[in-house]
């Protein structure tokens, strides 16, 4: 795990295919980045993302956080620790 602001390509089935001649065909899915927050200590922090609709506050737990997509949904490009929940 990283602490602090990362982000990685995850894989994504959607529950949508189409049927073609020679595959089907998944238009939803398939790897995607995703923003994560790593949050190294024991106690829930906040942190201030930037996103697409400007900069949002939330809570995180310790470990790893999914915070949104990075380029499409939230669009969450940086996040930062900003004190105690």
């Amino acid at each position: 795990m990283v602490c602090g602001y990362s982000n990685e390509l995850r894989t994504f089935d959607s529950l949508t295919s189409i049927g073609v001649k020679i595959a089907s065909v998944d238009p939803f899915g398939g790897a995607k980045r995703v923003a994560i927050y790593g949050h190294c200590g024991n106690t829930n922090v906040r942190i201030q993302m930037e996103t697409g609709k400007g900069l949002q506050t939330v809570c995180v737990s310790p470990g790893s956080s999914y915070l949104g997509m990075v380029h499409s949904g939230r669009k969450v490009t940086n996040a930062w620790y900003i004190g105690n929940c």
